[in-house]
């Protein structure tokens, strides 16, 4: 049999052509050195760095597939932020968006450069349409030509209240208020928490309802309001209860009760398919998971347990792999351990995902 493979490989050289690669498989890898905290990352657009931005140090930290920060940013995105400091990082579309100090974000092209008519600003932004003044957001994702947003609205009577929003990217005080929520219901608190509920396909908006029962809902551009989904993770559809979030020292103790709580954690739009991160107390760790659904059958068509028992995930979508950020406890607003990441090939989650994202022993290696 040895001598078989060698024959076909021979004669695939002497055709001009190249061997089959074996798949590449699940890695782990430490994160040298290791961020005060990392929410929000991207890849760059070949799929070989992976570009976390850390909110506390203001800064992000560009890893290689070995999870070592390489020397520098891309220059042209060092160029860009200058003094600027980053906060979130998203792309999509092939444009990247990193926003940064007054609920402003900034558009870059695929090569980095800005788009300066494009820098998106949300605080202390009249509404068109309404007597209803925008004040920042807790939560962003562009989705097309528009940003779908979970943000503070400002009434002129001086009652405020907290609400997704659409708007045009270049005309923020178009927003459209897709659905309030109360300064004191229960579901605001997992907004302020910056858990990533929203992601889009295309123009296409899609977010988590946090309210009884939970769901998704989908906003589609030049329609009013949301859509609601019926596919959702079964056994998922209750909300968890959190105490309302008053002052930032409040964080340590609602992220506790997070890691105790059945729930989902996260919503994610990648090719055709929406992803959803799912966690659940199991012995002294936490059960993750990951349903993939189909908007367009409406219908949950897989899950996948993942291969880690950490704390807190943050999951970040690639071309090539998807990066699994593993975090510890929460320490403070601005402090949380990071030591490790592991990566996934994104064929894993493309097709039939399996029962079991890595296969035992394959992050060992």
């Amino acid at each position: 049999m040895h001598g078989l493979y060698v024959a076909a490989a021979v004669l695939l050289i002497l055709l001009g052509a190249q061997p089959l690669a074996a798949e590449e498989g699940c890695t782990r890898r430490p994160l040298i050195p290791s961020p005060a905290m990392a929410t929000s990352g991207t890849f760059s657009t070949d799929g070989e760095t992976l570009l976390v931005a850390d909110y506390a140090s203001e800064t992000i930290f560009p890893y290689s597939m070995e999870g070592r920060a390489r020397s520098n940013l891309p220059p042209e995105l060092r160029n860009v932020l200058g003094d600027l400091p980053p906060l979130v990082i998203a792309r999509q579309s092939g444009q990247l968006y990193v926003e940064i100090s007054q609920s402003r974000v900034l558009t870059l092209g695929s090569d980095y450069s800005l788009k300066a008519e494009e820098t998106v600003r949300t605080a202390n932004v009249k509404g068109k349409s309404e007597d209803l003044t925008l004040q920042g957001m807790f939560l962003w994702q562009p989705a097309g030509s528009d940003f779908l947003a979970f943000s503070d609205v400002e009434a002129a009577n001086e009652r405020w209240s907290s609400a997704f929003v659409r708007f045009p990217a270049r005309d923020p005080a178009s927003f459209e208020v897709l659905h309030s929520i109360g300064l004191m219901a229960p579901s605001r608190v997992f907004y302020q928490l910056g858990l990533p509920y929203i992601t889009s396909l295309g123009s296409d908006g899609y977010l988590i309802l946090m309210e009884n029962p939970v769901g998704i809902y989908r906003s589609r551009k030049g329609t009013k309001g949301l859509e609601p989904l019926n596919a959702f993770p079964r056994g998922f559809e209750q909300s968890s209860e959190l105490s309302t979030l008053t002052a930032k020292s409040e964080i340590v103790g609602l992220m506790a009760k997070v890691e105790q709580s059945k729930m989902p954690v996260g919503l994610y739009g990648w090719r055709d398919f929406l992803y959803v991160l799912t966690r659940e107390p199991e012995g002294q760790g936490t059960r993750w998971k990951i349903f993939k659904i189909d908007p367009r059958r409406d219908e949950v068509v897989g899950s996948t347990l993942l291969p880690t028992r950490a704390n807190h995930l943050t999951v970040i979508p690639g071309p090539k792999r998807w990066a699994f950020i593993e975090k510890g406890p929460l320490e403070a607003w601005d402090r949380q351990r990071i030591d490790h990441l592991f990566f996934v090939p994104s064929s894993r989650l493309q097709g039939k995902m399996p029962a079991i994202l890595c296969r035992p022993g394959e992050l060992q290696r």
